[in-house]
């Protein structure tokens, strides 16, 4: 059962590089920020227990099966999703959420 709290299925967040039409509706409804970091990417959501229990299901997930480490964390009213790696994964992480400019 992935992310049925939210009634989005993580595996269809992101293809090829892209927003599936999952993921540009986890966008739509909390997303704030998204940048590249030194190590990988940030986004950055909008606060709700939905939206957190979909973004741990994601990490954990994620964690289990990419290169790429996945953490989330609270930040005053927001929840913020890191994904970071090292030396050339930080180049694939950036092209997987588009985050380099």
């Amino acid at each position: 059962m992935l992310a049925a709290a939210a009634g989005i299925p993580l595996a269809t967040l992101w293809v090829r590089g892209r927003r599936s039409p999952a993921g540009e509706t986890l966008a739509q409804v909390a997303l704030k920020e998204l940048g590249p970091t030194i190590v990988g990417v940030q986004l950055i959501y909008a606060s709700s227990e939905r939206v957190e229990r979909v973004l741990q299901q994601l990490a954990r997930l994620e964690s289990e099966y990419s290169f790429a480490r996945w953490r989330v964390s609270r930040r005053a009213d927001e929840l913020v999703l890191e994904v970071t790696s090292g030396g050339d994964g930080v180049s694939a992480v950036q092209a997987l959420f588009d985050a380099v400019d």
